[in-house]
């Protein structure tokens, strides 16, 4: 009886109403509506309204999400937590299990992905995972079973991933990079959602000698589907578009100096210069040995042209040290400490205007999360919410 009310429900609704109301809705009531009846499920789950929800989230959202994320070496696990850029409590969405610490990706639409990161070429675990953190799902990326390497085990694995707005699917990057020489023998690219869930070889290369820097870059920063990665010996930026699908450089004014820390300043790291985004543009944050930070900002990208933002603070001010994240939906930058312990995290946002600061604390985080009373942090920004399934791309 109940069954046939159902379907009398279903079919008495038009399916051109029922898309409308579901595009109007908060995304959690979209994610608890899936399971209504086969009509809304199917409705939810098409790529013409996935894609059209995603837009909005994007032009639409005026309080993105804060992730953090922290990895706790005593239970091998890899927390990923939300939070408010505003402040507040964080909220726990996902936990990786028995795995090594992990480097997360910005938030590409929405979907977030995460790769082992390596403390020597011994460890052979190459897994790499994707997130979203909207629905809380977690896939595991395909292996390259395939390689035309002859000794894998000599390899850095260097990954990027972006979204390609010509086809509107997800790619991953991957570069093999010889540990020994730095030279990239090959890069292969997985297409999520494609026609094929294996990795495919392409032709191009990065256009630099030593690729081992790629390995070490601290964060890899994706702008308007192109992946960037900072060479700090050549003082270059090398992109890949993934669109076209090529390599480039991208090169740093003639007059900037990356100071990079020494032995003799241990308290200075991990503060190596470093990518971030800055309102839609690339950026390189380079901490001087005054303390103070300078941001250099690509203005026009074409053209390669770049304007300098420098914070005359002390990073210091509080107890422990600051690091620029990027800038939020306000303009503002981030400045979020590189570690943190039990109790709230005091965070500081920079007003790049009016040169003013202001803090805020998250809250929330569970004291069995945290090993040894700190924990080193990850902190990806602007996090807009995506209703895709992973399902539907692995």
């Amino acid at each position: 009886m109940e069954n046939s009310k159902r379907q009398n429900t279903e079919t008495s609704i038009p399916p051109d109403f029922v898309f409308d109301l579901l595009a109007r809705l908060p995304v959690k009531s979209v994610i608890r509506f899936r399971s209504v009846c086969k009509l809304w499920a199917s409705i939810t789950h098409d790529p013409c309204f996935v894609n059209l929800r995603r837009t909005r989230s994007i032009t639409q959202s005026y309080n993105p999400n804060l992730l953090i994320s922290f990895y706790n070496p005593d239970k091998s696990n890899q927390y990923l937590l939300r939070a408010n850029h505003s402040g507040g409590p964080a909220t726990h969405l996902l936990t990786l299990f028995n795995t090594k610490p992990c480097r997360l990706t910005e938030s590409v639409d929405g979907i977030v992905t995460s790769f082992m990161y390596y403390d020597s070429i011994s460890y052979l675990d190459k897994r790499a995972y994707s997130f979203n953190p909207t629905t809380r799902q977690i896939a595991t990326l395909p292996a390259d079973a395939q390689t035309t390497i002859s000794d894998p085990f000599r390899l850095y694995n260097v990954y990027a991933f972006g979204f390609d707005p010509s086809t509107e699917k997800y790619k991953v990057l991957n570069i093999r990079v010889n540990c020994l020489t730095g030279i990239a023998k090959e890069c292969k690219i997985l297409t999520l959602g494609g026609t094929s869930s294996s990795w495919r070889k392409i032709d191009a290369v990065p256009p630099c000698i030593d690729c081992r820097w790629l390995h070490y870059c601290q964060r890899c920063v994706c702008v308007n589907g192109v992946s960037h990665w900072l060479h700090r010996a050549w003082r270059i930026v090398v992109a890949f578009d993934f669109r076209y699908e090529e390599f480039a450089l991208i090169h740093l004014p003639k007059d900037v100096s990356l100071f990079c820390p020494d032995d003799d300043e241990p308290a200075m790291l991990p503060l190596w210069p470093d990518l971030i985004q800055v309102d839609g543009h690339l950026a390189v944050v380079i901490y001087e040995p005054c303390k103070s930070v300078e941001i250099l900002v690509l203005e026009d990208y074409r053209k390669q042209v770049w304007t300098k933002e420098r914070i005359l603070i002390s990073l210091s001010f509080c107890e422990q040290q600051l690091v620029p994240v990027g800038s939020i939906h306000t303009g503002e930058i981030l400045l979020a400490p590189c570690e943190f312990g039990l109790g709230p995290v005091e965070m500081f946002y920079y007003d790049v205007k009016g040169r003013g600061l202001r803090s805020v604390k998250i809250a929330g985080i569970p004291e069995w999360m945290i090993s040894d009373g700190s924990a080193k942090a990850t902190f990806v920004i602007n996090h807009t919410e995506n209703i895709l399934s992973l399902r539907a791309i692995h």
